[in-house]
């Protein structure tokens, strides 16, 4: 069962909890660190005004109130009882607590985004993009006119529903009102992740109009951005040049399609040379011998490439080969060092078989009399992590690594 903490500041916390009947808060833990009075004496004053609560035995709610260390009621009462957002505003305005109530409503407005958000990757999209709407609502209410770039955030999410569900209408006007938000924000200060979300969500929503051309023009803004924020050797600008890959694939403009296909392929082999092999840097199509103080930072990229989904990345990295392979013939598409960025990502996933089995097909960028040095990095890294056994009976590596443990 959901829950979220709200944090009182100096009174402490409570907890609002997602029950079948909405979010809601326990009487006892409000009665006990809010108003600092005996929940049994609380629920008294509660009858005397007259304030809408709910009596509950749910056996998923107590455990939940149990996990949190949320005392009963009172030592003789079955079950809990319950307060709505709506009654805890009351009593906060009542009791003269009117700092506490935007606390409130910022709390509920974050646990209604973070439940559409968890909708969407469940595939509950019609859910998930009320809930988004929803939020938004709440929003205008809590931020707006003084703090308009504190809404953008929940409109991007609903644009994100709504172009999973293929509504390109209301993903239009939700996206144009989330971009007019973003313009209202202080000048000079500069957000440049933002800039390159909305430049993103635009690209995605031109691609569903097949409005190619607008497309690729919103994805290098994307690339522009993220680049300003983060570098052109990051993981995140991988993604933009990925997703320019994609529409000029659909255009059949393959020489272009490839040259950024190249532009992935090389951050990706940067990265993960870094992130498995110490630092050891590779020479790039597109960027040449490159200076080791422009390499991506090896901090950065170990937090980057935790929200990048496995089956994602190689599914990118496969995709380039893919059309290099259309464009070339296989026999002329050069996809080992593909195959060795595949490699090192299951390495430093700590798949061995999908590993060797990736290695095994990049036989020409490890291996060879001028390779030595990659080669003493890749076994000491694969060694690491992997049983040493293991590692040499499926190995790429020549055979004068065999027991080298």
């Amino acid at each position: 069962m959901a829950t979220m903490e709200v944090d009182l500041g100096n009174i402490g916390l409570v907890h609002a909890i997602q029950t079948p009947r909405g979010v809601m808060f326990s009487m006892s833990e409000v009665a006990s660190t809010i108003f600092h009075e005996n929940p049994s004496a609380f629920a008294k004053e509660l009858r005397q005004g007259r304030y809408n609560k709910q009596h509950i035995e749910d056996k998923n709610i107590l455990e939940t109130l149990a996990r949190l260390n949320v005392f009963p009621d009172s030592s003789t009462s079955i079950g809990a009882t319950l307060l709505s957002p709506r009654t805890l505003e009351e009593l906060l305005n009542d009791t003269r607590k009117f700092d506490l109530v935007p606390i409130l409503k910022v709390a509920l407005m974050r646990m209604v985004t973070q439940q559409s958000a968890t909708l969407m990757a469940q595939g509950e999209l019609e859910n998930a993009l009320s809930l988004a709407l929803d939020a938004i609502k709440q929003a205008q209410q809590i931020f707006y006119p003084k703090a308009p770039l504190q809404m953008v955030p929940l409109y991007l999410l609903a644009v994100q529903v709504c172009l999973s569900l293929g509504r390109s209408t209301q993903c239009e006007e939700l996206l144009g009102i989330a971009a007019w938000l973003f313009l209202q924000g202080p000048q000079g200060e500069e957000n440049y992740d933002t800039q390159a979300e909305i430049s993103r969500l635009f690209g995605q929503l031109y691609v569903l109009q097949n409005k190619f051309k607008n497309a690729l023009q919103a994805f290098a803004e994307e690339i522009y951005y993220v680049s300003k924020e983060h570098g052109v050797l990051d993981i995140r600008t991988s993604i933009g040049f990925y997703n320019s890959f994609k529409v000029l694939k659909t255009l059949e403009r393959y020489e272009d399609c490839l040259a950024f296909g190249d532009v992935v392929v090389d951050i990706w082999l940067l990265v993960m040379g870094g992130l498995v092999l110490s630092g050891a840097t590779f020479p790039s199509k597109t960027f040449g011998n490159l200076d080791p103080e422009i390499v991506p930072d090896l901090r950065n990229s170990q937090e980057n490439i935790r929200w990048v989904h496995v089956d994602d990345m190689v599914t990118m990295l496969q995709d380039i080969l893919g059309v290099r392979e259309h464009v070339l013939g296989v026999t002329k598409a050069s996809g080992e060092e593909i195959f060795l960025a595949i490699g090192l990502i299951y390495v430093y996933k700590k798949d061995l078989k999908l590993a060797l089995e990736n290695l095994n097909k990049a036989q020409k960028s490890i291996c060879g009399d001028s390779k030595t040095e990659i080669q003493d990095m890749l076994w000491r890294a694969l060694l690491s992590k992997f049983d040493a056994y293991a590692v040499g009976h499926a190995s790429p590596f020549p055979v004068k690594y065999f027991g080298r443990h």
